[in-house]
C-alpha cells in the first residue's frame, strides 16, 4: 500500500479500542460494508499489513506511562506498509485526556536508517524536517532507542461525516529485530490469544448514529489497549516499573 499527499493529522480525536473474537468482526465487516466505504489504499482484499518501530528512552517512560494509565502521553514510531521501504511514515501519537492526535511526515530509507540506526552524514541530518528533529533531540537528550516492532494486518472502514474510521487489526504480532523492518516474511511473536484481534473506532467530534447502530452490540466492551506495552510486555516478560527501576539504581 502507498499514500500519497497524505496530510498532517493535527486535530484530537476519539478513539475507542474493543477485543473481538473473528467470528465478531467477520459480522461486523459484512454489516459495515453496507455503510462505510473500503479505504482507497488498502489492496484486493480490503486488507494492508502495518509494521512499525517504537521508540523509548532509557527508564522505559513510554511503556510506565501506559502501565500507570497517565493521563498524557507521547510516542515516536517509524511505520511502513507491506513491508514496502519507498513509503515511510514518521509519527508521533499523543493521547490527552482520552483524545488522541497524531502528527506525522513522510522520510525516505535514508532518514530511517539515521533515525533508527543513526548511520548517515551531515547532509542527511540536514535534511530532517520538523519531527525528524524533534526525534534526534529526544534521541540525543532521552537517549531514546528503537526497541520493538509492532505488525498486524489491518482491514479499514471509512465513513465522511465525522470522519470516521473504523479499523479491525488482526494478529498483532511484536519482534526484537528492527534490523527486520522491510522483510516481507520477518518472524513476530503474536501478543494475543488465537482469534483475539483489536477493533478501533476514530472519528472527530461526533460519530453519526447509523455508525453507532452498526457497530451497537452488547458484547463490545470499550478498553485501554495499546499495542506497544503489550509487546514490550510480551517480549520482555515481566517488566519492571520506572520507580523499581530508580530504586535498583
Amino acid at each position: 500500500m502507498k499514500k500519497t499527499g497524505r496530510r498532517m493529522e493535527a486535530e484530537y480525536r476519539h478513539e475507542y479500542k474493543y477485543l473481538v473474537s473473528e467470528n465478531a468482526l467477520t459480522m461486523l465487516s459484512f454489516r459495515l460494508k453496507g455503510v462505510m466505504r473500503k479505504d482507497p489504499h488498502a489492496g484486493n482484499d480490503g486488507r494492508y499489513m502495518i509494521r512499525s518501530v517504537y521508540f523509548d528512552d532509557v527508564y522505559d517512560t513510554c511503556f510506565n506511562e501506559n502501565a500507570s494509565g497517565a493521563d498524557r502521553h507521547e510516542k515516536f514510531r517509524i511505520r511502513a506498509y507491506n513491508a514496502d521501504s519507498s513509503f515511510i511514515t514518521l509519527e508521533l501519537k499523543i493521547k490527552e485526556h482520552g483524545k488522541t492526535k497524531k502528527l506525522s511526515e513522510t522520510i525516505d530509507e535514508d532518514i530511517f536508517r539515521f533515525l533508527v540506526y543513526g548511520e548517515g552524514t551531515v547532509e542527511t541530518e540536514k535534511s530532517l524536517k520538523n519531527l525528524g528533529r524533534k526525534l534526534l533531540m529526544e534521541k540525543r537528550t532521552r537517549l531514546l532507542k528503537p526497541k520493538v516492532i509492532i505488525q498486524y494486518e489491518r482491514e479499514p472502514f471509512l465513513y465522511d461525516a465525522g470522519n470516521v474510521r473504523v479499523t479491525f487489526d488482526r494478529f498483532i504480532s511484536a519482534s526484537p529485530h528492527i534490523d527486520r523492518m522491510f522483510e516481507k516474511n520477518a518472524y513476530a511473536l503474536p501478543v494475543l490469544p488465537e482469534n483475539i484481534h483489536l477493533l478501533e473506532v476514530k472519528w472527530d467530534d461526533f460519530l453519526p448514529g447509523i455508525i453507532g447502530e452498526t457497530l451497537k452490540n452488547d458484547r463490545l466492551q470499550q478498553m485501554s489497549f495499546s499495542k506497544y506495552f503489550l509487546g514490550r510486555q510480551m517480549l520482555c516478560g515481566s517488566f519492571p516499573t520506572l520507580d523499581n527501576k530508580r530504586r535498583a539504581r
